[in-house]
């Protein structure tokens, strides 16, 4: 999904949290409910009816207490089980309004659950060209993977119904991982390894690849500025000792097999520029081979292990099962050890501290890590 960011600014590996708002028919089925209309102000809040059920509360989470339910105290154990249990937007529509019903709306509306924002890492660079895709007068765009859940808020409630145009809020962050990412040379060995929707932040380290590559060798997509110029082939970064981005990126990447064709059109620019040395696709399969088991075979271990003996190495990685089995390459090469591994990463902007050195991090929350120089 592309969003317009208007003049705000993003790097490659930001995060970006989405509060989606609630979809307009569910907002026009919740306000008669109360009685009230989009446009009546709200005492205690700065924003209309409308609005405050639209973008601030979740109508279909549960209600809080429900302490302000008419007779909820005398509603038997079952009963007020089933309650608890209901949607919020559910028992608007249920419920009976007595005549003292303006004295119970704050309490109400107070009683509902906020909406949760999303967290998404960034797939994209804002360096990359963007020409065919930006509109006269569209700012600054930003693309995530979205993993299409059944009623995700997103995903499946928010961007089924969207129009072109629709606006949601979102806020910015920059992790640590930037700062881990921006210190390698433009052209550092990378090892490259995801699974799953962790290919969006990969799609925009690639992008950041094929920008560099114009830099560090006066190339572009694959096409000699030379020619394109008809001036010499200059290296934009020999005072730094960059060479050439070409072929600096080992990617291995694990995914479900209907979504070989999206992983096909994310590769596809960085293999035709030729940043990639090596490319193992794991797509699921009957036989359960898992993308971390290429990189111990025979025909392909080679090239990381190059990447690994070169000093400004670099690695990311996401999902533990996948840092297990790099960790079993190093091992079993001698490239580095356990205790190679940096110390914890703390704020690295996913909502949990970084593991400690050498262990195994438990969660299914994606992450990335790195080695140091």
């Amino acid at each position: 999904s592309t969003l317009d960011i208007g003049d705000k600014k993003y790097r490659e590996m930001d995060h970006i949290k989405v509060l989606s708002p609630n979809p307009d028919c569910e907002v026009e089925r919740a306000l008669p409910a109360l009685k009230l209309s989009s446009a009546d102000k709200l005492d205690w809040h700065v924003q209309t009816a409308g609005e405050f059920f639209s973008r601030y509360v979740d109508l279909h989470h549960r209600f809080k207490s429900l302490d302000w339910y008419p007779r909820f105290v005398q509603l038997s154990g079952e009963e007020k089980t089933q309650l608890k249990g209901s949607e919020a937007l559910t028992i608007l529509e249920k419920l009976e309004l007595k005549d003292d019903y303006p004295a119970m709306i704050e309490n109400i509306l107070k009683d509902m659950a906020s909406i949760v924002p999303r967290l998404y890492s960034v797939s994209s660079c804002p360096d990359f060209p963007a020409s065919e895709r930006n509109e006269q007068g569209s700012g600054n765009l930003i693309d995530i993977v979205v993993k299409i859940n059944p009623v995700g808020r997103l995903s499946d409630v928010f961007l089924s119904q969207a129009r072109l145009g629709t606006q949601l809020r979102f806020g910015l962050t920059c992790p640590d991982t930037w700062g881990l990412i921006k210190s390698q040379r433009p052209n550092a060995p990378l090892i490259a390894m995801c699974t799953g929707s962790g290919i969006g932040p990969i799609r925009a380290l690639l992008q950041r690849r094929i920008v560099d590559l114009d830099r560090t060798t006066g190339v572009t997509n694959g096409k000699d500025s030379e020619v394109r110029q008809g001036t010499e082939t200059t290296n934009h970064h020999a005072r730094f000792c960059v060479s050439s981005t070409l072929g600096s990126l080992s990617l291995f990447a694990g995914f479900k097999k209907e979504d070989s064709d999206l992983v096909d059109r994310i590769i596809e620019p960085a293999a035709h520029a030729g940043i990639l040395d090596v490319v193992e696709l794991c797509p699921s399969n009957a036989k359960k081979t898992r993308v971390q088991d290429h990189i111990l075979m025979e025909h392909v271990k080679e090239k990381p292990i190059q990447k690994l003996k070169d000093p400004s190495r670099n690695i990311t990685y996401i999902s533990e099962h996948i840092l297990k089995s790099f960790c079993s390459l190093c091992l079993c090469q001698r490239t580095c050890s356990r205790r190679s591994f940096p110390e914890p990463i703390t704020n690295c902007g996913w909502g949990h501290q970084g593991s400690a050195a050498g262990e195994i991090h438990r969660g299914d929350i994606p992450w990335i890590g790195y080695l140091p120089r």
